[in-house]
């Protein structure tokens, strides 16, 4: 890796000329591809040095703010990250941003970033609202995992693994015309057993209707879709939820096997759900193209404006629990629906990202 030795110089020497990669014989200042540059990245992430530091400006953070860790995300770059890039999310404003990628976000029991196959304690929020996400009980909590150099959470729906929501998430969707969840996640393979539902990010009614259903809920179909073999539960992906605590049923997409798509992605893709409750509109996208709708969803209007029950990544908090078997990699949760041009912007930035 002559080229990357040379790249590395220039960078000290900017004046200095050297070979861009052999392959193209040209001499002109060192200028790496997107692949040099993952390759470049991946190197830096060695760099003890660089790590101590972005981990120890972390610990500042989370100490002057206490045992809340709230706002703690002011940080700006992932471990073995050149400098501190400023976190940008690709549409503005989401009301959650969980990125497994990004370490310093991802806390073992003792609020240190966890290392490889090290269970998660916490799952820092990177927007401004400080909905963190934590497992107290040690024998429940997801994996940080790697797949194809990438960091995963891993969550094993046998154990039981999920994250709850603390208090501020539980103000998730007060009184909004619409939301738009998206998910770099992979499920287990239903084909090694029996196909349950399984629950990416859900939320439930508050008492006194709580434990009857889903105020939100980003999974598989937790039951029979219309039009789909009685065996069907859970091989499709489902959005939806119940609008307003009242409500009697949890609506959502897909709203027959029509509009159905298999949820047994074989490697990582993004899932997206646009919950339109102004509109009445449910519709799930699979990396970007359409995989489901329901375009009579509920009553129209707002949602309601009271406080949700519980919130969890990785489970469903109903009679019929439903537990997460995969990874998950980034999510996004908004508090409005994407317009058109921001879910190319944010398929865009998973995409590359995530080498999907």
């Amino acid at each position: 890796m002559d080229w990357f030795d040379d790249y590395l110089n220039a960078l000290t020497d900017p004046g200095r000329n050297v070979v861009y990669p052999p392959d193209t014989n040209t001499w002109r200042p060192a200028l790496p591809n997107q692949q040099q540059k993952r390759m470049i990245n991946d190197s830096m992430a060695f760099d003890q040095q660089q790590q101590m530091r972005i981990i120890q400006e972390a610990r500042k953070q989370l100490e002057h703010h206490g045992a809340s860790r709230d706002a703690a995300m002011g940080i700006g770059a992932d471990p073995g990250s050149a400098g501190s890039n400023p976190l940008v999310p690709p549409a503005a404003n989401p009301g959650i941003w969980l990125d497994s990628s990004r370490r310093v976000s991802v806390l073992d029991a003792s609020g240190n970033p966890c290392a490889l196959n090290t269970p998660v304690a916490t799952w820092l929020d990177l927007s401004t609202n400080n909905r963190h996400f934590e497992q107290s009980n040690s024998l429940i909590r997801p994996a940080l995992s790697s797949y194809q150099g990438m960091n995963y959470l891993k969550f094993d729906s046998n154990s039981g693994n999920h994250l709850n929501g603390n208090a501020n998430s539980l103000t998730f969707a007060n009184n909004v015309a619409g939301i738009t969840l998206v998910c770099v996640a992979q499920f287990g393979n239903p084909n090694t057993g029996i196909v349950l539902p399984e629950a990416i990010f859900t939320t439930t009614r508050p008492s006194p209707g709580g434990g009857n259903g889903s105020r939100i809920k980003f999974m598989s179909n937790p039951s029979v879709i219309p039009g789909a073999p009685a065996d069907d539960e859970g091989w499709y992906f489902a959005a939806g939820g119940r609008r307003l605590d009242s409500d009697l049923n949890d609506k959502g997409a897909p709203a027959d096997i029509s509009t159905a798509t298999f949820k047994n992605n074989t490697a990582p893709g993004i899932i997206t759900a646009k919950i339109n409750y102004a509109a009445g509109e449910v519709d799930i996208l699979f990396n970007g193209a359409a995989a489901g709708s329901d375009p009579d969803f509920q009553t129209k209007g707002n949602s309601s404006t009271t406080n949700a029950a519980k919130v969890a990544i990785g489970r469903r908090f109903v009679s019929e629990i439903a537990y997460f078997n995969g990874v998950i990699g980034e999510f996004f949760a908004y508090e409005r629906i994407l317009t058109d041009a921001e879910l190319i912007a944010v398929n865009s930035y998973l995409t590359e990202k995530w080498s999907l």
